[in-house]
């Protein structure tokens, strides 16, 4: 608890510095309150300056999403205060309960599993993402597709992923957009740094969809996309 703290405050004090050369001032959004999250949707109390709006409803999914949205509505309130319009509290719920963004934290059935895709590509992302789906996931093992992006922190993602993991299956993507040049870290990238955590349960198909077919005539029920939004991309349409 102490380390957050001092974390906190050390982020905060690089904020004000430099909205101080920026000459701006400073609003900080509370966290949100009362926050139940399920499989089909995530409810939350968002509460700030004396705007108060109880059970809000979306069908996005994670804490961190409650954040994102509470800052979006924040932002919009001073934005309401500086222009001269008011904000809807009724338009605010229906926006919220009909938001989409594709590969952020979806669940979804296909061909009788549950399949959980986000596109985590870093360390923070993918703690917040496996934080919430150990809270809408209580006590569940996965079966992971994963691939990542030459360069990431291989080791720091797969540290967090572990834990909840039952079995990987270690894949690459691949980059068909005008010339660009993004290239996945290597299946054996990846299996240096399991070997070396001590995890054993793995299999390895280089093709993303063959991975995923592979994962699919798997007998569990749970299956995890993410690692990189190029692996999400190019397996999307065919879920």
């Amino acid at each position: 608890q102490i380390e957050i703290i001092n974390n906190r405050a050390k982020r905060e004090k690089a904020i004000e510095k430099a909205a101080a050369n920026k000459k701006t001032e400073i609003q900080y959004v509370g966290i949100p309150r009362n926050v139940i999250m399920t499989k089909s949707n995530t409810v939350f109390d968002f509460s700030y300056k004396n705007l108060l709006l109880k059970k809000l409803r979306t069908t996005l999914h994670g804490l961190y999403q409650t954040e994102n949205i509470s800052l979006a509505i924040a932002s919009v309130y001073e934005l309401s205060k500086r222009d001269g319009f008011s904000v809807d509290k009724d338009t605010v719920r229906q926006v919220l309960g009909s938001l989409d963004i594709p590969g952020r934290f979806q669940i979804q059935s296909f061909r009788e599993k549950t399949i959980i895709i986000d596109g985590a590509h870093n360390v923070q992302k993918m703690e917040a993402f496996i934080s919430s789906l150990i809270q809408i996931f209580p006590g569940t093992q996965f079966d992971f597709l994963l691939a990542f992006k030459n360069g990431k922190d291989i080791r720091g993602m797969l540290k967090i992923i572990t834990p909840v993991a039952r079995k990987m299956y270690i894949t690459e993507f691949a980059i068909y957009d005008q010339g660009l040049v993004l290239k996945p870290a290597t299946s054996q990238d990846i299996i240096d740094v399991l070997e070396s955590e001590g995890f054993k349960n793995y299999t390895i198909i280089k093709n993303a969809n063959e991975a995923l077919k592979s994962a699919l005539t798997s007998s569990h029920t749970n299956i995890v996309i993410t690692g990189s939004m190029y692996l999400v991309s190019e397996l999307y349409d065919k879920i």
